[in-house]
């Protein structure tokens, strides 16, 4: 029976449906790209094409050594969504070169002269800074102490979320 609503984003249950959907994707992935001469998957030995799948509830990213590779990987991720009554947005997909970077959970992921640096994305940046602006706005009559005790949370996990990436 189809449904007329959905689950809430962020609900708590949201990871737990996602993960659940797209469990098995990285299989089909594999059966493809990492099959040896002896018929089995062997994701540690065998990867010609460089591909590798990494996937944090519904956010995912996959790797390859070339272009034409990736657009593959994203043809077999659609028509995996599909038989689970998914599609997936074209405006999400983005292919792109490693030296150009992409962003993924927060960070930005990016190759400068030859050495990969993870540094939090500008998206991250700008939301806790509006964040913490946010709160201040609301703190106008409030003591500094409590001012301190509400911010420190804050600023302490997102610090903490970016402490082992580039930033200072």
């Amino acid at each position: 029976m189809a449904t007329t609503a959905g689950t809430p984003q962020g609900g708590i249950i949201s990871p737990i449906l996602a993960n659940m959907t797209l469990d098995g994707m990285d299989l089909v992935i594999a059966s493809k790209y990492h099959v040896g001469k002896t018929g089995k998957i062997d994701k540690t030995r065998y990867n010609p094409h460089k591909v590798n799948f990494v996937r944090y509830a519904d956010d995912f990213i996959a790797t390859a050594d070339s272009e034409e590779t990736a657009k593959e990987i994203a043809e077999l991720i659609k028509e995996f969504l599909k038989e689970c009554g998914l599609e997936l947005s074209e405006e999400k997909i983005h292919i792109t070169h490693i030296d150009d970077g992409f962003d993924f959970l927060g960070g930005n992921f990016r190759k400068y002269r030859g050495k990969l640096l993870i540094k939090p994305s500008k998206n991250s940046i700008g939301n806790i800074i509006r964040k913490i602006g946010d709160v201040i706005k609301r703190a106008k009559a409030w003591r500094q102490e409590d001012l301190i005790n509400v911010l420190n949370p804050i600023i302490t996990g997102w610090s903490n979320y970016h402490r082992s990436v580039v930033a200072k």
